[in-house]
C-alpha cells in the first residue's frame, strides 16, 4: 500500500508539500547518478534512459505487489529485475 499510495495516486506523487512525493524525486536521482557513472550511450538522454530503467522497475514492483510473477509465470521479481537490467546493460555495451 505505501508504494501505491507513493507511486500511483496521482494528487500526492505531484505535490511538491507531500514527502512522499519528495522521497520519489530522490530515488529517482539516485538512479539517474547510478545510470551516468555507467555511462549511458551514445545519443540517448539520460533523462530517457532512468526513465526507461524506472518504468520496467516499477513495472516489475507492480506485477510483485499484484501477485502476477510467480513460478507458472515469471518465478521472482528479482529474477526478472536480473534479466531486464541485463539485457538493457548488454544493449548500452553493443
Amino acid at each position: 500500500n505505501l508504494y501505491r499510495l507513493m507511486f500511483t495516486d496521482s494528487e500526492l506523487a505531484d505535490d511538491p508539500e507531500c514527502e512522499l512525493s519528495a522521497e520519489g524525486a530522490r530515488a529517482f536521482g539516485a538512479l539517474m547518478r547510478v545510470l551516468e557513472r555507467i555511462g549511458p550511450p551514445a545519443g540517448i538522454d539520460l533523462r530517457d534512459l532512468s526513465a526507461t530503467v524506472w518504468s520496467m522497475v516499477h513495472g516489475i514492483a507492480m506485477l510483485e505487489i499484484d501477485r502476477r510473477i510467480n513460478e507458472k509465470t515469471l518465478r521472482s521479481a528479482e529474477e526478472v529485475l536480473r534479466l531486464g537490467m541485463g539485457l538493457l546493460l548488454a544493449g548500452m555495451r553493443a
